[in-house]
């Protein structure tokens, strides 16, 4: 079980996503307490194909047009983490 799993739908927006990446690893001591959950939709492969080194990432796929809330169902669903968070892909992570 991770300690924190942030929730993060989105659709075509892999800049926001890398920008968002780096400011994880630049703000967070211990990455191996923390996963990355995506909900993508199933005709954005770019979004499907984003990796990373040293996060860890799940996807979740879902039928194009699910609605926001399904999103985020899916993702929790597929989450481990104690603590929960719900975010946008343009978030910019600070402390």
């Amino acid at each position: 079980m991770k300690r924190f799993s942030f929730l993060i739908p989105t659709r075509n927006r892999v800049e926001l996503l890398q920008r968002l990446f780096q400011s994880i690893l630049t703000h967070t001591s211990s990455l191996e307490d923390l996963e990355i959950v995506l909900g993508i939709d199933n005709d954005d492969g770019e979004s499907q194909a984003i990796s990373h080194d040293t996060l860890q990432i799940k996807k979740v796929i879902l039928p194009v047009g699910s609605t926001m809330g399904e999103l985020n169902r899916a993702c929790f669903e597929a989450s481990s983490g104690r603590h929960v968070m719900l975010m946008n892909d343009d978030v910019i992570l600070r402390t």
